[in-house]
C-alpha cells in the first residue's frame, strides 16, 4: 500500500505498514534470512527510514487537513476565511478612566504610563492639559487581551511628572479582548455563509459583518409574542450591535426611551463577548 490522493481523500499507511514495506523489499534484495532485529544494523536503519517516511505521509495529511476550515488552524485559517469576506477579530486593549490629583497646571504628554498592582503598565495615548487639583484621564494597557483591574489598584506612576501627586482608578478596567480563537472564528465564517434565506437572523448577519469597517455583529432576537426582560426586546424584534473597531454602537428601532439611548461601552463590550 502506498499514500493516495483520490476523490474520497487522502489515505496514508501507519508506521507498522511502513515498516513491514521496508521489511519486504530488504528481504527481496538480500533474502529471507537477513537479520533485521530491532538489535541489529540493518533493523535499526529500516526503523530510521520508516519514522523519517511517516512524519513525511502525515505532514501531507496535516497539510491536506488545512484545506478545510473545520480543520485548519492559526494562518491557515486566516487565510481561508478571506475567501468569506471576513477576517480574524484582533485583540483590543482594556481601558480605565484614572483620576490624576495635581498640585498646578499641567500638560501631560502622550505615553504617561502607570503601573498596577499586577504590574501591568496603562499608558495615555494622547497629549492631556491637566487643571489644578482632580483631573480625569483614561488610559489604555500596554498590550492587548483581557486585562483586568480592579478600582483604587492603579496607582504607581512610572512616568515621573513634575506636579502630578496621585494617581488611583475609582473603578475597574473596562477589559479589551482577547484575539479570535480558531474555534469562535470558524463558527463565525459558517454564520457569515447563511446567504441563501435573506428573513434569517443568519442571512442578516451575513450581510452585516461583511460591511467593510465592520469587525463584528452580535444579533438578538425576541421570536416570541412576550417582552424580552434579558435584552429589553419587544415581540417579534430583533436587535443588532456592532462592533466597528474600538468602538461600541447599536441599532434598533423599536428603542426610543431615554434608557435605550444611554447604553455605556462596557455594556456593550460585555454584550460582543
Amino acid at each position: 500500500m502506498t499514500p493516495e490522493l483520490t476523490v474520497n481523500g487522502v489515505t496514508v499507511r501507519t508506521f507498522d505498514e511502513v515498516y513491514a514495506d521496508l521489511e519486504s523489499q530488504y528481504k527481496a534484495i538480500y533474502g529471507s534470512d537477513i537479520d533485521l532485529s530491532q538489535n541489529t544494523p540493518d533493523g535499526q536503519k529500516i526503523g530510521i527510514i520508516a519514522k523519517l517516511m511517516i512524519d513525511m505521509e502525515s505532514f501531507g495529511l496535516n497539510l491536506y487537513s488545512q484545506f478545510d476550515p473545520d480543520f485548519s488552524q492559526g494562518e491557515v485559517l486566516n487565510k481561508i476565511v478571506k475567501l468569506a469576506g471576513i477576517s480574524r477579530s484582533p485583540a483590543t486593549k482594556s481601558q480605565v478612566d484614572v483620576t490624576i490629583t495635581t498640585d498646578r497646571n499641567l500638560t501631560l504628554i502622550a505615553g504617561f504610563t502607570v503601573e498596577d498592582e499586577n504590574g501591568n503598565l496603562w499608558i495615555t495615548s494622547v497629549d492631556r492639559s491637566l487643571l489644578l487639583g482632580d483631573n480625569a484621564v483614561s488610559l489604555l494597557a500596554e498590550n492587548s487581551g483581557a486585562i483586568s483591574a480592579s478600582a483604587g489598584t492603579i496607582t504607581t506612576p512610572v512616568t515621573i511628572v513634575l506636579g502630578v501627586q496621585s494617581v488611583t482608578n475609582p473603578a475597574g478596567a473596562v477589559q479589551g479582548l482577547n484575539e479570535e480563537t480558531d474555534e469562535l472564528l470558524r463558527i463565525r465564517r459558517n454564520r457569515s455563509l447563511q446567504r441563501p434565506a435573506y428573513s434569517t437572523v443568519g442571512s442578516l448577519f451575513s450581510k452585516l459583518v461583511n460591511i467593510s469597517g465592520v469587525n463584528d455583529i452580535s444579533i438578538y432576537e425576541n421570536a416570541t409574542s412576550t417582552h424580552d426582560d434579558t435584552f429589553d426586546l419587544a415581540p417579534h424584534s430583533i436587535w443588532a450591535v456592532r462592533r466597528r473597531w474600538s468602538y461600541f454602537r447599536y441599532y434598533r428601532d423599536d428603542c426610543k426611551r431615554e434608557d435605550c439611548r444611554n447604553w455605556t461601552k462596557r455594556q456593550y463590550a460585555r454584550n460582543l463577548q
